[in-house]
């Protein structure tokens, strides 16, 4: 299909193409894992996800940078409108703080200059056999790609902290900016043969709003297009329905709640180690299983952005030191090696439950989207 404004979005353009969205959907970003079951039925409709607060305040700026005329934004945002009261007719007063961020960035001639691209720009192109689909906020032929964003803040220091790793990110990789962008730029290459800068035009929701550029370096977007290449087969799979999609079980996923079935279950689900750990490998977690020293890091024996919540909910960790965890990521052998053991631990585990070696392969690849043997 031919991709346009009207149709962008529309159930066909889910089911045909991916967008970093739907990507990040299924595999997942650093303060949240993937779910492939929600992200399949919501690309069906049998699912629609909530629209948050936060998703309709970058819609609203995005749109001010298309047309900041006063009567197209509340035409395109009719439920973000006062009905009553004295600001009847106008924006609700919780989303008014997004029209003096957007007054506050114009006063800003260098992110003015960054923003002076074409607005909206369709793209779509392929990855790995995977049709992508991306629309740029501003797209400066031949130079750059911009993409605007909001943030809680834009000071230097702060970070999120990620559960999973233990890691703590600044915002544009805890949300998986990088991702979105690394797509960004091979559609662009594809379309155009330019291998582009790409940029994030942010504006903080302080009080008293401050906005800058933030460049990202070519090697983070390579990287991240490298991980992406990765997890296309997977999605074309779950896609075509050749495998079972896996459901996230993470508490903060709105579609895992609202689907879940009561179920007995044992307390041993909630008991874990002295330091807070489960692990189905080894009972001694205060140490690190090479070395013996004390205080490890736990590592995920089969990890990904989507699969480390997974190995959490198949115990499949195991205790290292930092500097074995850090020979451990930095290996290829040894992440190798890892893959394999988790899906040996696996395997071991389901067939303890009564599957035999076939059902428990089959198990591990349908789960986990892959199978390292």
């Amino acid at each position: 299909m031919k991709l346009t404004e009207s149709n962008y979005f529309s159930q066909e353009a889910e089911k045909e193409y991916c967008g970093s969205t739907q990507y990040k959907n299924f595999i997942g970003m650093p303060l949240r894992p993937g779910c492939e079951e929600r992200a399949l039925k919501t690309i069906s409709g049998e699912y629609i996800p909530e629209t948050t607060k936060a998703l309709l305040e970058g819609s609203i700026l995005d749109a001010l940078w298309e047309n900041d005329d006063p009567e197209y934004i509340l035409e395109r945002f009719p439920d973000c409108v006062s009905s009553r009261g004295a600001t009847k007719g106008q924006l609700k007063s919780e989303y008014q703080k997004v029209i003096d961020m957007y007054q506050r960035t114009l006063r800003e001639e260098k992110f003015c200059a960054y923003m002076s691209g074409d607005k909206q720009t369709i793209m779509a192109g392929e990855i790995e056999g995977l049709p992508f689909k991306i629309k740029i906020d501003s797209y400066l032929e031949g130079k750059a790609i911009v993409d605007l964003k909001t943030t809680q803040t834009l000071d230097r220091n702060f970070r999120y902290y990620i559960p999973d790793s233990g890691e703590r990110l600044p915002f544009y990789l805890a949300y998986g900016y990088d991702i979105q962008l690394a797509i960004y730029r091979e559609i662009v290459r594809q379309n155009t043969g330019d291998n582009l800068l790409c940029y994030l035009a942010c504006i903080d929701k302080k009080p008293h709003p401050m906005c800058d550029i933030i460049e990202l370096p070519q090697k983070l977007l390579d990287d991240a297009l490298e991980r992406i290449k990765g997890n296309c087969e997977t999605i074309i799979m779950l896609k075509n329905g050749e495998i079972e999609p896996s459901r996230c079980e993470n508490s903060e996923c709105d579609y895992c709640r609202d689907t879940h079935v009561c179920t007995v279950i044992s307390t041993e689900e909630f008991e874990l180690n002295e330091n807070g750990r489960r692990c189905m490998i080894t009972k001694y977690t205060d140490y690190c299983l090479i070395c013996g020293k004390p205080n490890p890091e736990e590592h995920h024996l089969v990890f990904g952005i989507s699969k480390r919540a997974l190995a959490d909910a198949d115990s499949l960790t195991i205790p290292l030191c930092n500097e074995h965890h850090e020979q451990m990521h930095n290996h290829d052998g040894m992440m190798a090696m890892s893959r394999l053991c988790g899906q040996l631990f696996y395997e071991r585990n389901m067939c303890a439950a009564g599957m035999t070696p076939d059902e428990a392969r089959d198990s591990f690849r349908r789960r986990y989207g892959i199978s390292y043997m």
